[in-house]
């Protein structure tokens, strides 16, 4: 769109020097003034056309160059997005891990306890279930039973053991089974056995 300007005042005077002297003027001085201000004027309009077109070069590099302005500030609005969008995923997984260690606090002594509470009832039954195992094959004991425990019995007092070694060791084995029964009456019923 074209802007209409008012004409210089130089092109004023020439319109009222033409008007006021007329066209058909001899005066040479007359025509070479207005000549004079033809050009003058005519510099002017090529003055105004170049500064008019400076203009509208300045204002095409400032509208590319909000353009682009603009393109950059889209990009670093969409990067700024996208780190958001990670430090709240890195959030989230840290608050989620966080969550797991809590959980983990709390489970971790429970667990213990039971653990430590099932080992005390393992270790308080287990004399119980001796007890009843001990029990429970003193009441269904057979006959060859009995008479492999005499036969072991007989041999640990004897004074020369048939089935275990006859180094001394089996007297101190004899004590320890045996506490009450003194070492000489061990030593005679040996030698009685080994008599008869």
């Amino acid at each position: 769109m074209r802007r209409l300007t008012m004409p210089p005042p130089a092109a004023w005077m020439t319109v009222i020097l033409f008007l006021m002297t007329g066209c058909d003027s001899p005066d040479g001085r007359l025509v070479e003034l207005s000549e004079m201000s033809l050009e003058r004027q005519a510099e002017q309009n090529r003055q105004m056309t170049e500064q008019s077109q400076r203009i509208a070069d300045a204002t095409a590099e400032l509208i590319a160059a909000d353009a682009q302005a603009r393109q950059e500030f889209s990009k670093l609005s969409q990067d700024l997005q996208a780190e958001r969008a990670g430090i709240d995923h890195q959030r989230e997984s840290l608050e989620e891990e966080r969550r797991k260690i809590a959980g983990q606090r709390n489970r971790d002594p429970i667990v213990a306890a039971a653990i430590s509470s099932f080992g005390l009832v393992i270790a308080c039954t287990l004399p119980l279930v001796l007890c009843a195992y001990l029990l429970y094959v003193l009441q269904h004991r057979t006959a060859p039973d009995e008479a492999l425990v005499e036969l072991l019995v007989e041999d640990l007092l004897a004074k020369q053991p048939r089935l275990l070694l006859s180094d001394g060791s089996d007297q101190k084995l004899t004590q320890r089974l045996l506490p009450g029964v003194p070492e000489e009456s061990v030593d005679e019923e040996g030698q009685q056995e080994d008599d008869g």
